[in-house]
């Protein structure tokens, strides 16, 4: 799905506090950038790494939740995240590659970086679960693992 671009829903969930728009997605790989606003800022003008870290776990968790176009439902298992450098900056752009995946689990990494220099401002790592279909979940209820 190259040359495409559509925003996080318009509604109050925290992809829209984001306000990201995905610019490509497709299998292994998605892109995502976002205009930093003053909600985004910590103190001393710094992107909050709540938001830095958000954006990662959205750039992995859609790199690896390609499947024609649609999105599966899933959870982030666990995501580990580096801040490398100061997140001064007027827009960041997301990077997410899918690293490994499984039936039901993946594991992806991504990147955010300043698109005016190229600095890379904070990185991480993931592992995410897909959820079971509600068929699949309802049975696994009738049959508890003792």
């Amino acid at each position: 799905m190259n040359g495409f671009s559509f925003y996080a829903p318009d509604d109050e969930t925290f992809h829209h506090v984001l306000g990201y728009a995905i610019t490509e997605w497709r299998y292994g790989f998605a892109r995502l950038e976002m205009d930093v606003k003053p909600r985004h800022l910590a103190g001393g003008g710094y992107v909050h790494g709540g938001v830095l870290m958000g954006l990662i776990d959205v750039a992995a968790l859609y790199a690896g939740n390609y499947v024609d176009g649609r999105r599966r439902p899933l959870v982030t298992i666990n995501l580990a995240t580096s801040f490398i450098s100061s997140g001064r900056c007027a827009r960041l752009v997301a990077e997410g590659r899918l690293q490994y995946a499984q039936d039901r689990m993946f594991f992806a990494e991504a990147t955010v970086s300043d698109p005016d220099d190229g600095r890379v401002v904070a990185a991480g790592s993931g592992s995410f679960r897909f959820l079971a279909p509600p068929e699949e979940a309802r049975e696994a209820t009738r049959h508890p693992v003792a």
